[in-house]
């Protein structure tokens, strides 16, 4: 990405730790500042029509909006150097079937390594 235009979601983890490690990435995008926007979708509109070279996001939506793109197979997703953000998910006490199925879909996920713990 150096002297790339990156594409970010602002107010975003991603934006936050661009941010926070900027020797990282941001020091060598073009302008050590990355394009914002506020939905992904506009930004993979960018990053198709050629405005931003690469879009910084989380690999679980990269994956997912590169699946749904017409020519998934014109896309490379590249990890690492960013530490890995850990999410929860929150529920009343009482809403144990729910719980239930969202555990279950948690572990789907790992199974298809969408989702790396």
């Amino acid at each position: 990405m150096k002297d790339k235009v990156l594409g970010n979601q602002t107010a975003s983890s991603g934006d936050e730790v661009l941010n926070a490690q900027p020797k990282v990435l941001r020091d060598y995008i073009k302008n050590q500042k990355a394009v914002g926007y506020d939905t992904f979708d506009k930004a993979f509109n960018d990053l198709n029509a050629g405005r931003i070279d690469g879009l910084l996001i989380d690999e679980v939506y990269a994956r997912y909006y590169v699946a749904h793109q017409s020519n998934p197979d014109n896309y490379t997703i590249t990890t690492g150097g960013f530490p890995v953000d850990k999410n929860g998910v929150g529920f009343r006490k009482s809403d144990k079937q729910l719980r239930q199925k969202v555990n279950e879909q948690l572990a789907a996920f790992k199974k298809m390594a969408v989702w790396h713990s």
